[in-house]
Formats: structure tokens, sequence, C-alpha cells
């Protein structure tokens, strides 16, 4: 999955074969499956908008709910994600879901 593009990173390929990772046991796992498409579109409209900056704000914003799930475990987790998210300035209503998508 690696090496798609020089600037592209790490993505899925439209197809995969199950058979090829060990997987599946049927005719199914021999025949190409659809991947990436089943995933939707790789970035939300407003991760293109959004600056550099904001973006390298984002990802330390997710490091931080991950590393308060390692350290604090996932039932504590729920109730620290609105705090962290404001921490980092982010107060919009895409960030009051919790790691997993769950409401806070």
């Amino acid at each position: 999955f690696f090496g798609s593009g020089p600037d592209d990173g790490w993505m899925l390929p439209e197809t995969l074969r199950l058979a090829d990772y060990d997987l599946g046991h049927d005719g199914r796992a021999c025949q190409p499956q659809p991947a990436a498409s089943r995933l939707g579109s790789r970035f939300y409209d407003w991760q293109l908008t959004q600056s550099a900056e904001d973006s390298w704000a984002e990802c330390r914003m997710h490091a931080d709910k991950i590393r308060c799930i390692r350290e604090t475990g996932r039932k504590a987790v729920s109730a620290d994600m609105s705090a962290i998210s404001r921490k980092h300035g982010r107060t919009d209503a895409k960030n009051d879901d919790d790691l997993f998508g769950e409401a806070t």
C-alpha cells in the first residue's frame, strides 16, 4: 500500500484479493474485492480547505486523544474528549464526538 505516488503517502488500493493476505476461505477471496471505494473519500471537504498549520494542530489533538486512551482507558476518555478539543482551540460540532464517534 506504500508508494502510491511521491506525495500520496499510505493509501489503500482500489481492489485487493483477500487470498493474497491469507484471508478468506471461499471463492470470493480469490477475486479482486473493492477496498478504497468502500471507505469513501480520502478527505472530508473541511480537511481540504484547512491550512497546513490547522492540519498539524488536528494531528496533535488526535495524538492527545490517543495518549488519553492509553493512560485512562476508554470509559474515562469520553469525558475528556471535549476538554482536549477545547485545549486545542476546537469548539466546532465535529469535535463533540469522542475518538470512537460517540457523542460526549
